[in-house]
């Protein structure tokens, strides 16, 4: 409008501005909720399976107990647990230097007792025609027969201890006496097994004894 003042068109303008403003914050009223909605079963009478969890341990049809039969520090374990083992595979080793010294000491022993009774058998051979002779006391010869006997069972005694000494350093290696899988390791390298008992090491357990009869 040319015969507007600019106080009637800065009026305008507003009005303008308030009337959009009120329609964009205007919401549309929202129509009915939609109803909810509703399953229907029809009810049956039937047997439900009962489901139970239990926490269970399988063992096989023959478990062997791997123990140590000798005293010492355990140096190695050479097997994977869970892993299936064959007969003879080694699975520990004991530390073999103390019974190797045991058995070495058996055996200076064993030489030592075998040199006295190698002296009291001459001392005898000697002594008895002089003793026939009466050249010497018969106390004399006794003493002597007394010496021989005492060799003679020291050099037993010390030829058992080296037999024990060498069986001894043989279990140093420990072996699966069966085919199977064996178990978790109850011991670590470096521990300390054998002392006072037979250490329980692991166990393994044949699990297909058809197999391993017919292999």
């Amino acid at each position: 409008m040319e015969g507007d003042t600019p106080v009637t068109k800065m009026r305008t303008a507003a009005l303008a501005a308030t009337i959009l403003t009120a329609a964009a914050c205007s919401k549309p009223e929202a129509g009915p909720a939609a109803p909810p909605e509703v399953y229907v079963a029809d009810v049956v009478q039937k047997d439900v399976p009962v489901y139970s969890e239990l926490v269970g341990q399988t063992r096989g049809s023959q478990d062997v107990e791997i123990r140590a039969r000798v005293e010492g520090y355990l140096e190695s374990v050479n097997f994977t647990e869970g892993s299936f083992v064959k007969k003879g595979t080694d699975l520990y080793e004991i530390d073999p230097k103390p019974l190797e010294a045991t058995q070495s000491r058996a055996k200076a022993e064993l030489a030592t007792a075998q040199a006295r009774l190698a002296k009291a058998n001459n001392d005898v051979s000697r002594l008895k025609p002089l003793a026939e002779k009466q050249a010497v006391s018969r106390q004399e010869l006794d003493n002597a027969v007394a010496a021989q006997d005492a060799a003679q069972a020291q050099v037993a005694a010390e030829k058992a201890a080296l037999e024990t000494a060498t069986l001894d350093l043989g279990y140093v290696h420990i072996t699966s006496p069966i085919d199977g899988l064996v178990g978790t390791t109850n011991v670590k390298a470096g521990n300390l097994v054998g002392r006072g008992e037979s250490t329980l090491l692991t166990t393994v357990s044949q699990v297909n004894p058809s197999c391993s009869a017919r292999g």
